[in-house]
């Protein structure tokens, strides 16, 4: 893979998490493809589509005015990119320590994974 497409990925990626913490869940969305797909480590699918993630999305934004998420690091290797991150102000009020796992294809993401430690 080449610098550039790596370089696209964790722009895009970046994109999406600016989005996030302007509570948009319209642009949050928008960075992912329309049959996007959303698992656990384990590999246990628990969301499925653009339109639903901006469902929930809108919904945790509403539920938690305030959450901000911050990236410890972040690893890029072609498309894939992935996180550590930091997400305070939570509606359940404990933050969380994460990491994400995004791959990416034709400029979109359509696949994550996601772990909490």
């Amino acid at each position: 893979m080449s610098e550039r497409v790596a370089s696209d990925a964790a722009q895009l990626v970046a994109r999406q998490i600016d989005a996030y913490n302007a509570h948009d869940a319209a642009a949050f969305a928008a960075a992912y493809a329309e049959n996007m797909q959303l698992f656990d480590l384990g590999g246990e699918l628990f969301l499925y589509g653009r339109d639903a993630l901006r469902e929930r999305y809108a919904l945790l934004f509403a539920n938690a005015p305030h959450i901000h998420v911050d990236i410890e690091k972040r690893i890029v290797v072609g498309d894939v990119v992935i996180d550590e991150e930091r997400i305070t102000h939570t509606a359940s009020g404990v933050d969380a320590h994460v990491a994400v796992i995004y791959e990416i294809a034709d400029g979109e993401i359509v696949r994550v994974w996601v772990t909490r430690g």
